[in-house]
């Protein structure tokens, strides 16, 4: 029996690992499961939230809320793509924080 794995990763396990490394990367992420969904929420001391939607590993969204309901950001695709995104996506006090006025998906809307 061969101790080594030669089976390339599945995309679920890319996505946990794509998980992992943004809990590393930033302590103010918090997690809520609820049945079919991971929702995951870091807010900013702005009143600024990014909120990310896991639905599988094929399916996620992430949307940057301001304090007066602006969505300058938004990103979907597969888990591990828009968990590498929301990685990515600099503070909102950053000069180079998106800004677009309204570039998020609606309030309730997930396409």
């Amino acid at each position: 029996m061969s101790g080594g794995n030669s089976n390339p990763p599945d995309m679920k396990t890319e996505m946990v690992a794509a998980l992992e490394a943004l809990f590393l990367a930033d302590e103010r992420w918090r997690q809520t499961l609820s049945p079919g969904t991971t929702l995951i929420q870091r807010s900013w001391d702005n009143g600024t939230v990014d909120t990310l939607v896991l639905l599988s590993s094929a399916t996620a969204y992430a949307v940057r809320e301001t304090a007066d309901g602006k969505r300058p950001w938004s990103v979907t695709g597969s888990a591990t793509l828009v968990v590498d995104a929301v990685r990515q996506v600099v503070p909102p006090d950053d000069p180079n924080a998106p800004k677009a006025p309204d570039a998020g998906l609606p309030m309730g809307e997930w396409r």
